[in-house]
């Protein structure tokens, strides 16, 4: 070999032994399969499960097709508290939706809305968006009890109301959250970005960053650092940077259409 030539060294997770049994970039690649089908699991999981804010037009094709079970009066959490991949509509149960309690709800301060659920397995908790709203609160009141539907309170099994599924959502989210640590932090070193870099990348809106870690550091990586055509790492502060900017145009995006559309296939940041 001559005197200062550079040598390509294997890309993968683990540098084979003597004897080559062991492909090295089939780890990576495992792991980072892993990995996406975790994602997919959450972005279906949430897209399954999450809130919906719905138009007066859905409740009344729901209402004519027989899919409301029950109904209630909610308080809806406008707060930026908590961090999440995908918050979706957050609410609270206030008080029993009986004609005396309706007006008295949305007189009081907050953000008081009609919550309604339906027996489909596909987006099953419904919230009639308050803004741009035509109908009041005792109209909409009127509709449900039209059509026979009793409020949460009524309910012989009331369970439905906060049987919402959300465990399903943290069991995709919670391990592929510590495949995505555990990488980043003890791991071998990132190809296309430091340790810092990826670890901002895992508040991203959509969990977008850790599936980016996953295709790029795992599927498609590039040299590792020190080899012959390895890039320059983007640093931490760049990281932060990207982090931020796009959780906020991608979050300004989703919200801007899912508010004018209200899109029942589309999941909100």
């Amino acid at each position: 070999m001559a005197t200062g030539s550079l040598t390509a060294v294997p890309r993968g997770r683990w540098t084979p032994g003597p004897d080559g049994r062991w492909d090295p970039r089939r780890s990576d690649r495992v792991f980072g399969t892993v990995m996406v089908a975790l994602w997919v699991a959450w972005l279906v999981l949430t897209l399954v499960t999450q809130t919906r804010l719905v138009t007066p037009d859905r409740l009344e094709a729901d209402l004519a097709a027989g899919r409301v079970v029950t109904w209630q009066v909610v308080q809806l959490d406008t707060s930026d508290e908590g961090s999440s991949w995908s918050r979706g509509v957050d609410f609270a149960v206030t008080v029993p939706s009986i004609d005396a309690s309706v007006d008295d709800a949305f007189s009081a301060p907050g953000s008081p809305a009609i919550a309604y659920w339906t027996d489909g397995w596909f987006a099953p908790v419904r919230v009639l968006d308050p803004s741009g709203l035509a109908l009041g609160p005792h109209e909409v009141a009127q509709w449900m009890r039209t059509a026979g539907v009793p409020t949460a309170d009524r309910l012989e099994d009331p369970t439905i109301v906060f049987d919402r599924r959300q465990n399903w959502v943290v069991s995709a989210a919670a391990p592929l959250l510590l495949m995505f640590l555990g990488s980043v932090l003890i791991g071998p070193a990132p190809t296309r970005g430091t340790r810092w870099f990826w670890f901002w990348q895992a508040w991203v809106t959509f969990g977008l960053g850790v599936l980016a870690y996953a295709v790029w550091e795992q599927l498609r990586p590039a040299p590792r650092p020190g080899t012959l055509g390895a890039p320059a790492r983007m640093g931490g502060w760049r990281g932060l940077f990207v982090a931020i900017l796009v959780s906020a145009i991608v979050g300004a995006l989703v919200s801007a259409l899912a508010g004018s559309t209200h899109w029942l296939w589309l999941v909100r940041p």
